[in-house]
């Protein structure tokens, strides 16, 4: 599901090349049988609202005997509700994953309108044919008719939270981010300078000027992923439109410095277009960020 929520705000359609040795449908346990089909369908279902089509490659390569009849059927289960493919029982796996790379050079996008008006939850296949001989066409097999659930409205600050508590870097809004080891005698510190790009931001013109808004979000989390401080600011952008052609060339670029507390291990850069709502994070590990730099960290006391 996360995934899903990471690349929904990247348009077109994403291939997912999932490799592992095991997709369990069910697990024994000591208190009994605990089925996952619930999870596959919603986690199917959320991927293929997402436009991601999973590849399941079969880490374990050549099988002797028979295969489990469950992971079979939970690798085919994902595969087939997104539009990917499962391979399985090969020992190539470069070039499994070559094959699932090679069925994105060449997408179309066809939309379908149903006119049943039974959104009674319902599974319903959709069939997608080509008049072209030799022609394998790979799409989402269909869907859960289930009538549209009210969502509730959220503000800004929880949807940035929500962001910050992933540890999956979204990528809706693009940010570039340069960040450098500090010197300083009190307390680690870490200079940054980031960059957005104009063209992902819904600027508004507003007489002679281009105006905006962007929320920036600074977590400092510990190294069990708890959020030790979390800072904001909001960036009022105001573009006169003689500099308009020049910052869509440029960036918008703006620097800033961060005090890091002890506990720190990562820091977590979340910002969100006031626009059009899209969020981006970055993630700067600070082991790495300090053993690149040649700061001396202040002695704990």
């Amino acid at each position: 599901m996360a995934v899903a929520k990471l690349l929904a705000g990247i348009p077109g359609r994403k291939n997912l090349i999932w490799i592992s040795d095991s997709f369990p449908f069910l697990i024994y346990t000591e208190i009994g049988i605990v089925m996952f089909e619930p999870q596959i369908i919603e986690a199917a279902e959320a991927l293929s609202n997402a436009n991601v089509a999973v590849y399941v490659i079969d880490a374990r390569g050549l099988t002797v005997g028979i295969a489990d009849p469950q992971v079979v059927n939970t690798m085919v289960a994902l595969a087939d509700r997104t539009g990917g493919k499962v391979y399985r029982n090969t020992n190539d796996l470069g070039a499994a994953i070559h094959r699932a790379v090679d069925d994105a050079r060449v997408t179309y996008v066809l939309t379908y309108y149903p006119n049943h008006n039974q959104w009674d939850g319902r599974y319903r296949e959709i069939s997608v044919k080509v008049n072209h001989p030799g022609v394998d066409v790979r799409a989402r097999r269909g869907y859960f008719a289930l009538p549209d659930a009210a969502v509730p409205a959220r503000s800004a600050e929880e949807i940035m939270v929500e962001a910050a508590k992933n540890p999956l870097e979204s990528e809706a809004l693009g940010i570039d981010v340069q960040a450098d080891a500090v010197a300083a005698s009190d307390a680690r510190q870490m200079k940054t300078q980031v960059k957005f790009d104009p063209a992902q931001l819904l600027l508004a013109k507003i007489a002679d000027n281009w105006t905006d808004t962007v929320d920036v979000k600074c977590v400092q989390l510990a190294a069990d992923g708890h959020v030790l401080v979390s800072t904001s600011q909001t960036l009022n952008l105001n573009i006169p439109q003689a500099d308009y052609e020049s910052v869509l060339r440029k960036g918008l670029t703006f620097s800033g410095s961060v005090k890091l507390v002890n506990d720190a291990t990562d820091v977590r850069l979340v910002a969100r277009d006031g626009g059009n709502g899209s969020v981006g994070t970055v993630n700067i590990s600070l082991a790495k960020l300090f053993a690149a730099s040649n700061v001396l960290l202040p002695v704990k006391k």
